[in-house]
């Protein structure tokens, strides 16, 4: 019976595995397609806020997930937890946090930028598109996205529990300016 249950385990954590690694296996997609528009925080109410990360994609066939976790935050776009609209590429963190004096004078109810950066990955492919909806950007950090296993190695990644997805690492970046 226990080698039957092992068995059993061994064969769905080969299909669940391999049914990830098929989606998108080497992460390409994410990476030529997708940038990173400025993070943000939004309270809740006097005593809690979350946090968010506007995703832009610039492809017709790649389909951004329904959620992912980054730097220990798992962020989803599916319209449930704290999200306010699925689908609209601001992903909103799933857990709520207690405000700050950084979040204090914030308004409720009101995304207040952190950064406005917008973040790619150096393999990014659509900077004339980004260039067309993005008149005033004149910096843009490119960086290393890769898909953190799950568990992820460097950091804790919830994203592997809530959505069965990954987690995204951002790291190696550099800064281009536009003069």
């Amino acid at each position: 019976m226990k080698k039957c249950l092992f068995l059993l385990g061994a064969l769905l954590l080969t299909v669940f595995s391999y049914a990830q690694d098929t989606k998108d296996p080497d992460f390409t997609g994410f990476r030529e397609n997708v940038a990173m528009n400025g993070t943000f925080t939004r309270n809740l109410d006097a005593k809690t806020y979350v946090k968010e990360i506007k995703l832009v994609n610039f492809s017709a066939t790649y389909k951004l997930p329904p959620g992912f976790g980054i730097k220990g935050v798992t962020v989803a776009d599916d319209g449930q937890h704290y999200d306010l609209v699925a689908g609209d590429g601001i992903y909103t963190s799933v857990e709520k946090y207690e405000i700050t004096e950084k979040q204090a004078n914030n308004p409720v109810g009101v995304s207040v930028p952190v950064t406005d950066k917008v973040i790619v990955d150096q393999s990014f492919k659509q900077d004339e598109k980004l260039k067309e909806v993005m008149n005033d950007f004149k910096i843009k950090i490119k960086c290393r996205f890769s898909k953190c296993g799950c568990p992820c190695q460097t950091f804790t990644c919830n994203a592997c529990i809530w959505f069965g997805w990954s987690c995204i690492a951002v790291e190696y970046c550099e800064v281009e300016v536009e003069w």
